[in-house]
């Protein structure tokens, strides 16, 4: 005897979030052994970056199950947030202050539009611009005090000193020409 499937899809939502919820575990379970293991290779920018990532994407896998889980609960939660928003514009201490910085609301006014390309689009590629910019010199500084290369870098000398060679020496000039730009270029 076949099952009648009703109108709605209800019959086949068990096995899909069964199936959602089971990646989402393996998904966090692996990222947080990732994290975990590159935690002893990597310098604390490089871990702040792995957490946040981590964050993000358990956020994520979390809409991808509640989507599928409890949909009524995440279009309230959209609501909510929207609501919020409308709530914000609209109260009076908000319009008072706007009121009395007319110049500096326009200017956030304008970079929160999404009318223009120069809007959000542009004031978030900025800060992402400017949060990489600071990460890279992090690492930058990371790398010129603290991280093992430079703390093992007299050692590998005195290495290469303890056995150098002429043939090794060509050898490694040899290297050393090949990272020249206009080697590489060619």
């Amino acid at each position: 005897m076949r099952r009648h499937q009703p109108v709605d899809g209800t019959l086949h939502k068990a096995p899909r979030l069964r199936w959602r919820v089971l990646a989402a575990v393996l998904a966090v379970f692996t990222l947080i052994r990732v994290q975990q293991v590159a935690s002893q290779w990597v310098d604390r920018t490089g871990m702040f970056m792995l957490t946040l990532s981590v964050i993000v994407a358990i956020a994520l896998l979390l809409e991808w199950v509640l989507e599928l889980a409890l949909p009524g609960l995440w279009r309230v939660a959209h609501s909510l947030a929207r609501s919020l928003g409308a709530a914000f514009s609209s109260d009076p201490e908000v319009g008072r202050i706007a009121a009395r910085h007319p110049r500096a609301t326009a200017w956030l006014r304008q970079r929160t539009t999404l009318e223009s390309p120069r809007g959000l689009y542009l004031t978030v590629t900025v800060l992402m611009a400017g949060y990489f910019l600071f990460i890279f010199l992090s690492i930058a500084e990371d790398l010129v005090t603290t991280t093992a290369i430079v703390r093992i870098d007299p050692q590998v000398t005195a290495l290469l000193r303890a056995f150098r060679t002429p043939v090794l020496t060509r050898l490694l000039w040899g290297f050393t020409l090949l990272g020249d730009p206009r080697v590489a270029a060619m």
